[in-house]
């Protein structure tokens, strides 16, 4: 069960003299308006996921919640950097949790994942890590769910279809339906081991191979929501190699060896971000961090897949 995002407790843990709960409260109510005003979306929480990562200072929303703060409760109130890093928090898990409406809560998560890259490598750094951990599978949950609703037998389907002659009809009933769908996603993975073998599969596997390689995996796969064993892909396409570059050349390469990216992407979307030369993100130290290849392709394969389902997705030249 997640840890509840009670912003009383959140505030608790970053302030050596905490709010009453009475300020705590008027807080949490504001950040709930401010959420819903904004229309919160996976976007927003990378803004907020951004801010917290990379200690960017937001002056909007900390503008806003000291202006209605005054004009609701008749007072002032300042908001120190750690304050507003528990506010930030408290609205990435409750978006997560399913709190406003407008938000989707597998994207959300999905969303605050890809961000983790902006904490140069540093994960142990993290700020209310107990509270965002457990909200990183809500999307692996919601794809496993998905994959095991195909989890029927298909061994009867097969025979069935394999002992018809062409002439034949088989009826398809709800439960063949699925056993189709499953024989097919099954029949998908294993093309896509042998397209990486044949492909891309060797020990000199460059970064833009990578690229190249998970763009196609994911362009074909049939359904956005099904379950991919990622470190199986990844193992088969370079391996163990353990060799590191840092992002900001990892990006050099890809550009240098045709990998763009000119779809528009969402803001969680670091590394695409990056290729598009997005300037918000280069000046950031996050850029000078190292990362392995399969690391680069967790990382980038999420991102991908973030676009595939935002329906940014177009095909490589």
């Amino acid at each position: 069960m997640n840890m509840k995002a009670d912003l009383y407790t959140m505030l608790g843990e970053c302030l050596i003299i905490p709010y009453s709960r009475e300020i705590a409260e008027r807080l949490e109510e504001l950040c709930d308006e401010y959420a819903k005003e904004q229309n919160t979306d996976d976007d927003m929480v990378a803004e907020w996921a951004i801010s917290l990562f990379a200690r960017i200072k937001d002056t909007g929303i900390k503008q806003y919640l000291e202006t209605m703060y005054n004009e609701k409760f008749g007072e002032s109130i300042s908001l120190p950097s750690s304050t507003m890093n528990a506010l930030r928090a408290y609205l990435i898990c409750n978006a997560i949790d399913g709190k406003y409406k407008s938000a989707d809560s597998e994207y959300c998560s999905m969303s605050l994942m890809n961000c983790v890259i902006l904490l140069n490598g540093r994960l142990a750094s993290m700020p209310y890590a107990d509270y965002f951990v457990e909200r990183f599978g809500k999307l692996q949950k919601y794809i496993q769910q998905k994959s095991d609703d195909l989890g029927i037998e298909t061994a009867d389907l097969a025979r069935s279809l394999f002992e018809s002659s062409e002439s034949d009809v088989v009826e398809l009933d709800g439960n063949k339906i699925v056993a189709c769908k499953k024989m097919a996603w099954e029949s998908w993975k294993y093309n896509v081991i042998q397209m990486l073998e044949d492909k891309y599969s060797n020990e000199h596997c460059s970064y833009s191979d990578i690229y190249h390689a998970l763009y196609e995996v994911i362009g074909k796969m049939p359904h956005e929501y099904l379950s991919l064993d990622l470190n199986y892909v990844l193992t088969n396409l370079i391996g163990y190699d353990s060799n590191e570059k840092n992002i900001v050349n990892i990006v050099k390469e890809l550009e240098d060896n045709g990998c763009p990216f000119a779809q528009s992407v969402s803001k969680s979307s670091i590394l695409l971000r990056l290729l598009n030369q997005d300037e918000d993100l280069l000046d950031l130290p996050f850029v000078k961090t190292p990362l392995s290849k399969h690391d680069f392709g967790v990382y980038l394969f999420y991102e991908l897949l973030m676009e595939k389902i935002a329906g940014n997705y177009g095909t490589e030249e």
